[in-house]
């Protein structure tokens, strides 16, 4: 690809990477002899007849944003047909990579986090949004700065209409923000989100929502919470749930924020002498002394008989802290595992704390432990006892004669009572969660009806401007394949296909008729990607084996024929191409295809002009609804049924015309 590109004042060393909008080189600037990362976007994106402003008005704005973790650009321009970049070579590498090599450490996820959010800082400050944080725009210097990149790119491509539409996804699935999910308008907060994602990533190494398909992690993004760090990355866990919860405005506002959060934490680690992995606190159970002898331990509830006086007597205190906790649980909606003897080990835990603190001779040992210093210290955790202890000296001035003052019949009646009440709320609470999980059914449904919806205008929308199949992941083919990958027989992504399919047919047959191999090659590549079963399939192949087994050559009258034909239908296309776009312009890119085809009836490119003007007289049969010219509307319709090139679109949009026209009769008397 090198050898093809050209752009003047710079020589072009190697390719450093490659996406679907861009090709990165190493480059050399020659005027002062330094290297540079060259990013060329691709000339698809030409296809946008405004992307050429944009593009150059976003790189400039974003040259003017100067701050360390941001990668400098030094130069932009244009050189027919490509858009570049000139920036600073990074030759560190991307953050993506060391993910791949595992989990990174802590002081690496703090370093790279603090630096991206001062980057965020400054460009949400001057107004931009960058819409793609992920950590393959995480690039390193040699000496281990992180720099953030593509700023304004994602920002000019969300802009371009053959690109998106309003409403439009703009991103990459894995880290979006539930707001790029809606595709409603963004903030700042949403690169914040799209971070608390990456640094997710680098503590765990992974992100934390997967699927099959792109929009089904994108709907995981909308209701899943977020899945939690493992025990020993428990100190970043709030940093870490506030970057990324669902509602914006419980985020943090601005990256400056973030950062200082994240520089507490820190702070705190440091005063607890813990500089990398957090420990956990140690359990009580694992420091309780070992009973010495059955002489100085006392096992809880062992006999009714000997403490169900002080049973009775603390019994209406257990059951307000009983209460409480069953309620709090049952908020949470956890009381599901809580079965029966969850409840009574619940019960004889609260009976052992109270009566140890009223007991003067008891001794309770309670503590937590953190070590000293950071290296992970092996856990040695004591087989748990099958009933919680304490530590006692008896006096036998305290236990009662046998029997005496004694109703254990009614204590366990009383406990019995508490199971019972416990299965009730067990109930609810599954009944509750049946209910939630419906909810969350629902939700996902209506959420994934949006996205289907909002795909189908895309489609649409890149269908009208000619974008079939081309550029690669921004096609109306794309948008109907993307909504196949979570709905498999959705009708009218299925129709949309195959409304493709049949149109690039028809244009290879066009290919073949006049010897276009190239051409002819290419379209019924794009029939069998389509639709592998299309019935034109077959035929089209034999053809095109046959061209190629014996080569035709256009005669010199047909290839001037065609030649004539072309520059027709380019002429038409610019006539599409006006802003603004209106009626007249409309009728004179139909005067150029009829032009075409008095020159040659078969010019391969006829019929996609043909979808493509069709679709501009729905465009302006919509645009005279909205100013209620009903009469301007209808006579557009009228000149595409005289054309016999009625659409179902158009249609519907004539239905809706004489539906309006007698209210506007009556609002004009």
């Amino acid at each position: 690809m090198t050898e093809k590109i050209n752009i003047a004042g710079y020589t072009i060393e190697r390719k450093l990477g490659q996406g679907g909008m861009a090709t990165v080189f190493l480059a050399i600037q020659q005027s002062f002899e330094r290297e540079v990362a060259l990013k060329i976007m691709s000339p698809l994106l030409n296809s946008d007849p405004s992307f050429t402003t944009r593009f150059l008005r976003e790189a400039r704005i974003v040259a003017n944003i100067h701050h360390a973790s941001i990668v400098p650009v030094y130069d932009v321009g244009e050189r027919h047909p490509f858009h570049y970049l000139s920036m600073e070579y990074l030759p560190g590498g991307d953050l993506k990579q060391r993910i791949l090599k595992g989990r990174c450490e802590p002081g690496l996820v703090v370093d790279c986090c603090i630096a991206i959010c001062g980057a965020l800082d400054v460009a949400h400050r001057k107004g931009f949004v960058h819409r793609d944080i992920k950590p393959e725009n995480i690039l390193f210097r040699e000496d281990g700065t992180p720099v953030l990149t593509d700023f304004g790119i994602a920002r000019a491509l969300d802009r371009g209409a053959s690109l998106t539409v309003a409403g439009m996804i703009v991103g990459t699935p894995s880290y979006m923000s539930p707001e790029q999910v809606k595709g409603i308008e963004l903030d700042g907060r949403s690169d914040l989100y799209s971070l608390g994602i990456v640094c997710y990533e680098m503590l765990t190494g992974t992100v934390p929502f997967r699927a099959d398909s792109s929009m089904s992690v994108a709907i995981k993004h909308l209701i899943d919470p977020m899945p939690k760090l493992p025990p020993e990355l428990c100190a970043y866990q709030p940093f870490i749930d506030r970057l990324t919860a669902k509602d914006r405005n419980e985020r943090y506002a601005t990256g400056s924020d973030a950062a200082q959060a994240l520089r507490s934490i820190c702070r705190a680690a440091n005063k607890a002498n813990a500089t990398t992995l957090m420990p956990r606190p140690t359990e009580v159970t694992e420091l309780l002394p070992k009973p010495e002898g059955p002489s100085r331990v006392t096992l809880m509830l062992a006999s009714a008989r000997s403490v169900g006086p002080r049973i009775r007597s603390i019994l209406p205190r257990i059951r307000a802290i009983w209460t409480g906790l069953r309620e709090r649980l049952f908020q949470r909606a956890a009381l599901p595992w809580i079965g029966g003897w969850a409840a009574l080990a619940a019960i004889t835990v609260a009976v052992g704390i109270f009566m140890a603190r009223s007991e003067p001779t008891a001794s309770v040992v309670t503590a937590t432990a953190t070590p000293s210093i950071a290296t992970p210290v092996p856990e040695v955790v004591a087989p748990e006892p099958e009933l919680a202890i304490v530590t006692e000296t008896p006096l036998e001035s305290e236990v009662p004669a046998d029997g005496a003052g004694s109703d254990p019949a009614a204590d366990i009646a009383a406990l019995e009572q508490q199971k019972a009440a416990d299965a009730r709320e067990k109930k609810k609470a599954r009944q509750r969660l049946a209910e939630i999980e419906k909810e969350n059914q629902a939700v996902a449904r209506r959420q994934e009806e949006e996205l289907i919806q909002r795909l189908l205008a895309a489609a649409r929308q890149a269908y009208a401007i000619g974008a079939y199949t081309r550029p690669a992941g921004d096609s109306a083919a794309d948008r109907y394949r993307e909504i196949l990958s979570f709905r498999p027989n959705h009708a009218d992504a299925t129709a949309g296909l195959r409304r493709i399919a049949d149109l690039r047919a028809e244009e290879a047959r066009r290919a073949l008729a006049v010897s276009d191999a190239d051409k002819a090659r290419s379209l019924i590549d794009d029939v069998a990607n389509l639709q592998p079963d299309h019935p034109a399939l077959t035929d089209l192949q034999v053809g095109m084996t046959s061209l190629e087994v014996s080569p035709q050559q256009q005669g010199r009258k047909q290839a001037v024929a065609l030649e004539r034909a072309n520059r027709h239908i380019q002429k038409a296309y610019r006539h599409l191409e006006r802003k603004p776009f209106d009626q007249k312009a409309a009728d004179l890119a139909s005067d150029e295809y009829d032009n075409a085809v008095a020159q040659m009836s078969m010019a391969p490119d006829l019929p996609a002009l043909k979808e493509r003007i069709m679709a501009s007289y729905s465009e302006i049969v919509r645009a005279e609804i909205r100013d209620s010219d009903a009469k301007g509307a209808q006579r557009m319709i009228s000149y595409a049924r005289k054309r016999k090139w009625m659409t179902a679109e158009l249609e519907e949009l004539e239905l809706a015309v004489k539906q309006a026209a007698p209210a506007q009769a009556l609002g004009a008397k």
